[in-house]
C-alpha cells in the first residue's frame, strides 16, 4: 500500500494539475540503475538489464522530461553542488574495508539517479503546496538564506582562486547557480562547492512552511517521498491520508505535536549525520592501516592554523599534513585558502595538487596523517642556504603608545620572531630533550646526597625532598629540644 500524486506537467515542464490518492505499488521491471544508464547508452560500465531494455520507449520520454524539471529548477535558481561521497567497500564477510570510492563516479549513473531525483523533488514541491493551500499543518524541509559574512567571503575566495565574482552576485540564488555552471569543468570546482555549501545555512524541519528551500529554489517543499526511512515523511503521510479519506484534520491538536517533532528530527539527522560521518572515517583508517610508507597523490582539500588535509584520488581518503612536520613556519592566510611560510615564501593552497607518503595511522582518533614526498617542505630552510622572512614595509608612527612602538611595527616584530624561531617540531624535540636533561641531573643529585646521607658524619642528613612536595609545616607551639 502506498500514497501517490499523479501530476499533469505542460511541455515546458511546468504544473498543469495533480491528484493526491492511495494505491498499491506493484514493481514490473525491477529496474537498477545501472541497468536503465546501461539501457539509454548513458554508460558502459554494469551489466546490461532486459527489463530495461523492454521499456526503452518509456524511459526516453522520463528521460527527457527529467531533463526539463532540472533546467527549469536550475533557471529559477536552484543550487547543485554535486559534491561526491566516500562509498566504503567491505570483503565478502561485510567486515573489512577493500576500498573507499567516490560514490556516483560514473557520469551515466549519475544521470539515471538524477532522473528519479527529479521526480521526487517535484512530487515534495506538489505536496507541500497542497497542504499549504488546504492550510493544514504539516512538517516543512526548510532552508534559509545563507549568512550575509559567509556568502560574502565566499565570492572573496572565488575571485581570489581565479573567478571573478561580485558580493552581490553571491547573494543572488540564480548567479549563483549559474556560477556553479560556470566553474563546473575547472580545476577548482570542488574546492568551490565545498566552500560554498559551508556558507549555507543547514537544513532542518520546521512547522513553519513561509521559510521555503534557498537550495532548491522551491517556495513550499517538504519530505513526502520516503516514509519507510523518515519520520517526517511518515507524519505527512498520515495528513495526506485524512485529506484523501475526506476525513477532518484537528491542526490545533496536530501542530503541537508537530513541532515538537520537528525539532526531534533535526536534532537526530544531525547525530546520524555525525555517526555516519565517523563510520566512513573508521573504516577509512582501518583501510590505510597496512600502507604506511606508501606515497598518493591528491589535491589539498582543506588548511587551517594546525595543517592541512589532502584528498587521495584512490582510495578516496583524507590524510592530514600537520605543519610541525614541515621545515618551514607557515601561517594562515586572511581568506583562510593558502599557508604561506614565512622564510621560504612557499604556499600550500586549496586544490593544488599534492604528493604526500603516509606516516602514521591513528585507528582510535580516525586520522591518516602523512607527510609531503617533497623533501624541500620538510627541510629547516635556516641550515639550506640562510633564507631571510618576507619583510614588510615599515610602518609609520600611527598608533604609536609610550613603548615607541607602532601597532604596525609590533605586529612584524612578532612576526619576526616567529620567522626567526625554530619550526614547531624541532622546538618540540629541545623541550623534550631540556626535560630529559633535568630528569637525569635531579636523579644524578639524588644519588649522591643519598651516598652522604649514610657516610656517617654529623649533620650529614640530607633532605632530598622533591620540588612538587610541600615542605613539612612546624606545629604551632612546639618547643626545641635541647642537645
Amino acid at each position: 500500500l502506498c500514497l501517490g500524486v499523479e501530476i499533469q506537467l505542460r511541455k515546458n515542464g511546468a504544473v498543469a494539475s495533480h491528484r493526491l490518492f492511495e494505491g498499491v505499488m506493484k514493481s514490473g521491471g525491477h529496474l537498477t540503475y545501472d541497468g536503465v544508464a546501461r539501457a539509454l547508452g548513458l554508460t558502459e560500465e554494469g551489466a546490461r538489464q532486459p527489463a530495461a531494455e523492454k521499456r526503452l520507449p518509456m524511459l526516453h520520454v522520463l528521460a527527457d522530461l527529467a531533463k526539463k524539471l532540472r533546467h527549469e529548477r536550475l533557471r529559477r535558481g536552484a543550487l547543485d553542488f554535486d559534491l561526491p561521497e566516500a562509498k566504503v567497500k567491505l570483503d565478502e564477510a561485510n567486515v573489512e574495508p577493500v576500498d573507499c570510492v567516490r560514490s556516483r563516479k560514473d557520469p551515466g549513473i549519475r544521470e539515471a539517479y538524477r532522473m528519479i531525483e527529479e521526480l521526487m523533488l517535484l512530487a515534495n514541491e506538489v505536496v507541500a503546496g497542497e497542504l499549504k493551500r488546504l492550510n493544514v499543518p504539516a512538517i516543512y524541509r526548510i532552508h534559509g538564506k545563507p549568512d550575509e559574512k559567509k556568502v560574502s567571503s565566499f565570492a572573496k575566495v572565488a575571485t581570489a582562486l581565479g573567478h571573478s565574482m561580485d558580493v552581490e552576485a553571491a547573494r543572488d540564488p540564480q548567479k549563483l547557480s549559474a556560477f556553479l555552471r560556470e566553474i563546473e569543468d575547472s580545476d577548482e570546482a570542488p574546492v568551490l562547492r565545498y566552500l560554498l555549501l559551508r556558507a549555507m545555512q543547514q537544513a532542518a524541519y520546521d512547522v513553519n512552511g513561509d521559510v521555503g528551500h534557498f537550495g532548491l529554489a522551491a517556495k513550499d517543499y517538504l519530505h513526502f517521498t520516503s516514509p519507510i526511512r523518515r519520520y517526517p515523511d511518515l507524519v505527512v503521510h498520515r495528513v495526506v491520508r485524512s485529506i484523501v479519506r475526506n476525513e477532518p484534520v484537528d491542526g490545533a491538536a496536530l501542530l503541537p505535536r508537530m513541532r515538537r517533532a520537528s525539532v526531534e528530527a533535526s536534532r537526530l539527522e544531525r547525530r546520524a549525520m555525525q555517526v555516519e560521518r565517523d563510520v566512513v572515517s573508521l573504516y577509512r583508517a582501518i583501510l590505510m592501516r597496512d600502507r604506511v610508507g606508501e606515497t598518493f597523490e591528491g589535491s589539498i582539500s582543506s588548511v587551517d592554523a594546525n595543517g592541512f588535509w589532502v584528498a587521495l584520488d584512490e582510495p578516496f581518503v583524507d590524510v592530514l599534513v600537520p605543519l610541525e612536520r614541515l621545515g618551514d613556519y607557515y601561517e594562515l592566510d586572511e581568506l583562510g585558502i593558502r599557508l604561506i611560510g614565512l622564510r621560504t615564501g612557499r604556499m600550500l593552497a586549496l586544490g593544488q595538487r599534492f604528493e604526500v607518503t603516509i606516516e602514521d595511522v591513528r585507528i582510535p582518533r580516525r586520522e591518516i596523517v602523512g607527510v609531503p614526498t617533497d623533501e624541500s617542505l620538510l627541510a629547516d630552510p635556516r641550515r639550506e642556504g640562510g633564507f631571510e622572512p618576507p619583510r614588510r614595509p615599515r610602518s609609520d608612527d600611527r598608533g604609536r603608545g609610550d613603548s615607541g612602538r607602532g601597532r604596525g611595527e609590533r605586529r612584524e616584530h612578532a612576526r619576526r620572531e616567529r620567522a626567526e624561531a625554530p619550526p614547531p617540531g624541532e622546538r618540540r624535540r629541545d623541550r623534550r630533550a631540556a626535560r630529559r636533561a633535568g630528569d637525569e641531573a635531579e636523579r644524578e643529585t639524588s644519588g649522591r646526597g643519598a651516598r652522604k646521607a649514610s657516610s656517617g658524619k654529623k649533620g650529614g642528613a640530607i633532605n632530598h625532598a622533591s620540588p612538587f612536595e610541600k615542605p613539612k609545616q612546624k606545629k604551632k607551639g612546639a618547643r626545641k629540644k635541647k642537645h
